[in-house]
């Protein structure tokens, strides 16, 4: 089971009235994702206080992921408007590419968020933008865009280059779009594996941390701002809340809502597919709905692309504030 293969798959047996009512929901989607995402990194080259927090670059590498991903889903406006895929074999090939590209790139980012903000709140905040620097933040963002065109690339290799044994390799290109490699069990459990249930585990699991040290820290802030600060703790709290970090307090509950945001909107659009597919896979093979199936793959999973640059211009104030001045809004 892969994301990517359901996205590719030509249509042609739905019914027509659904067939264009969802290539009608499909076109809202590719538009507002490629301008929600390209509006989020117009916002990033011109708000310089985007950029001089590291960790915000991870929402910047993000947004090129759902951008690509907007790249990748206007191929499936005009399949499902045709009923079939029109650009034959090479075309193909070229669309399961970016379309792992775009899937593998947006896990691995959002995970590196969770991760960020995991480290944000089980440290103090000096120590935090140590270890979170603009340098290390770069690296961590190049390894993951290496790592997803790896990944992406190597379907295409496994494809032309090295069969896989009992793998079907002759499809009518000129009517549908399949990844051979996909269709191997193996291969595809490999995959879903590697590139979405661990990423989606670490994601969960670093969330749910984050929430358990959330309240224990506040919690603790609380005890002892009551009993234990004097006059003169209070004041160099004062001062270290004004540096550039902001309240402590603030800093942490800004961070834990755009997390949970993101996780949100992920687990909405992306675990519906993967628990029907695992269930027909798994559970009982008879019970698939191409309908169904087409609907979770095609309008769900690239979803996610178009709601995330929504929440960041909810939930962060200086990406908000650059669209109420891009917009005429400030009075």
């Amino acid at each position: 089971m892969n994301v990517s293969e359901d996205i590719s798959r030509s249509i042609w047996t739905l019914p027509a009235g659904v067939q264009y009512t969802l290539t009608s929901i499909q076109c809202l989607m590719v538009t507002a994702t490629l301008l929600g995402n390209a509006g989020t990194i117009v916002a990033f080259y011109k708000v310089r206080g985007l950029r001089e927090k590291p960790s915000d670059l991870f929402i910047l590498s993000l947004s090129c992921a759902d951008l690509l991903m907007g790249c990748v889903i206007t191929f499936t406006v005009p399949t499902y408007a045709l009923g079939y895929w029109a650009w034959g074999k090479t075309m193909c090939q070229l669309f399961a590419t970016l379309a792992n590209i775009a899937v593998i790139a947006g896990i691995l980012n959002t995970l590196m968020i969770c991760w960020d903000r995991y480290v944000l709140i089980s440290k103090e905040y000096p120590k935090y933008v140590k270890i979170q620097s603009k340098r290390r933040v770069i690296g961590i963002i190049t390894v993951v865009w290496v790592y997803s065109l790896i990944t992406g690339f190597i379907e295409w290799v496994v494809w032309d280059v090295v069969k896989i044994p009992e793998t079907v390799y002759e499809f009518d290109f000129t009517r549908e779009c399949r990844s051979p490699p996909k269709h191997n069990f193996v291969f595809q459990t490999q995959a879903f594996t590697r590139n979405v249930f661990l990423p989606l585990l670490g994601i969960e699991g670093l969330s749910v941390a984050f929430v358990v040290l959330l309240r224990r820290r506040l919690h603790k802030r609380m005890q002892v701002t009551d009993s234990e600060y004097s006059n003169t703790q209070s004041q160099q709290l004062q001062e270290r809340s004004d540096q550039p970090g902001g309240s402590s307090t603030n800093r942490y509950v800004k961070a834990a809502i755009t997390l949970a945001a993101l996780v949100i909107a992920l687990n909405l659009c992306l675990l519906p597919f993967i628990l029907y597919t695992l269930y027909v896979s798994l559970v009982c093979p008879t019970c698939g709905d191409r309908l169904i199936r087409d609907i979770l793959s095609n309008i769900f999973v690239p979803l996610n692309s178009c709601i995330n640059p929504v929440l960041y211009a909810v939930t962060m104030s200086k990406i908000k504030r650059f669209y109420k001045r891009l917009f005429g809004l400030n009075g």
